[in-house]
């Protein structure tokens, strides 16, 4: 059931082209698609080579499932269409069981690093925040967005990564159950 966790040079691209999402992301708040279609290429093509047609159902199904996953964030526009597409990408690798649960943990990274930025911010900049009149909202910081973004292919940096490592224990665990 978990079959692409076993192809590792899979895997080991996959973290490579993650790696190079996370840096476009934290230099320009952007990922960029020919990154995630030449990532998408290749986890279709590397499953259905090491696992046959079934791993063109575990790519294409993984695909869609971590795609949808973080597709309702995307529509109420919580969250950048790249970074959905970016677990999309990964999706390609892993398959649609593990990255459903690489999605679950990108969204706990997600809220982690949010509120560390947010806790930063305001700590950098406690001695200038203005005083507030009742009922009305505060000034701008200087220098500051109030909606400052965060670098999210991070969050699914850290969820891939954990997703891998605990895929043995998965798949342990669903094949117990079924």
């Amino acid at each position: 059931m978990l079959q692409p966790l076993t192809n590792e040079p899979l895997i080991a691209v996959m973290i490579v082209l993650l790696s190079l999402a996370m840096v476009a992301d934290l230099r320009a708040r952007r990922i960029p698609n020919r990154l995630i279609a030449l990532g998408l290429l290749i986890g279709l093509v590397g499953n259905v080579a090491a696992f046959g047609w079934m791993g063109f159902v575990y790519a294409f199904g993984g695909g869609a499932a971590g795609l949808l996953c973080l597709l309702p964030f995307y529509a109420t526009g919580s969250m950048g269409a790249g970074d959905a597409k970016l677990m999309a990408m990964c999706g390609a690798f892993l398959g649609p069981v593990i990255v459903v649960i690489a999605a679950a943990l990108s969204l706990l990274a997600g809220g982690i690093i949010g509120i560390a930025l947010s806790m930063h911010q305001c700590a950098a900049h406690d001695d200038e925040l203005p005083p507030v009149a009742a009922g009305k909202d505060p000034a701008p910081l200087r220098g500051v967005s109030r909606y400052q973004t965060v670098p999210f292919a991070f969050a699914i940096g850290a969820g891939v990564l954990v997703a891998i490592a605990a895929g043995p224990q998965i798949g342990s665990y669903l094949q117990g159950v079924s």
